[in-house]
């Protein structure tokens, strides 16, 4: 995937609510790793992969479901940078 557009996305998303780690920095030499990359803050919190939450408590799940609408909603409302839009 085009990771510079990724970068400038985070970049300019963050900034708009939109929950994002702060980006640090984008590297396109290709020597250094074999791919483009870019580094970026490490965000303390929890990672679910399964949507149903089973290793989350039934006391939590209704804030992480909420949590996650939020977030959704804030991805949703905030315009994309017009120079990344097809």
């Amino acid at each position: 995937h085009d990771v510079a557009r990724e970068h400038a996305f985070a970049t300019h998303l963050g900034p708009l609510g939109v929950p994002t780690p702060t980006p640090r920095d984008l590297c396109r030499d290709t020597k250094v790793l074999g791919t483009e990359f870019w580094v970026y803050d490490f965000v303390e919190g929890r990672h679910f992969r399964d949507p149903y939450l089973e290793k989350a408590s039934i006391q939590d799940r209704p804030g992480l479901f909420f949590a996650t609408a939020a977030a959704a909603a804030r991805l949703h409302g905030a315009a994309p940078p017009p120079e990344l839009v097809e």
